[in-house]
């Protein structure tokens, strides 16, 4: 991860009201649980695993949870706190709203989308 375009999600974030702090080993997202936020890293770092096999490791500036603002599911993955965190939260407005009016940030998602698939793929390929 850590691939930031011309997009900086840190410069829209970085104001943001409602920060949400974890402390590192806590769960942020469980897989298989109801959620409706994705989330930006403003601090610190986050593993992103599937059924207990790492798939990411993402940190200051990336994107996690964003699964379920695209396809209204339960989570697919887990995501705990590498280190003491300082998340975004991103609910499904401000999401529709960036995809309308941040022309980079639909790129960014499909990037996002893209790498987390292919490691998907990696992980169950024999």
């Amino acid at each position: 991860m850590g691939q930031r375009n011309t997009l900086d999600l840190l410069e829209i974030f970085k104001d943001n009201d409602a920060l949400e702090r974890y402390p590192a080993g806590s769960t942020i997202i469980e897989e298989g649980a109801r959620g409706d936020l994705m989330y930006v890293v403003v601090e610190g770092r986050v593993r992103i695993s599937l059924r207990h096999q790492l798939l990411a490791v993402v940190g200051k500036g990336d994107i996690f949870g964003e699964m379920v603002l695209i396809s209204p599911d339960i989570r697919s993955a887990t995501v705990i706190a590498d280190t003491d965190c300082k998340l975004a939260p991103i609910d499904q407005a401000s999401f529709d709203s960036m995809l309308r009016h941040v022309p980079d940030f639909s790129v960014h998602v499909m990037k996002v989308l893209a790498e987390r698939l292919q490691n998907a793929y990696e992980m169950i390929e024999p």
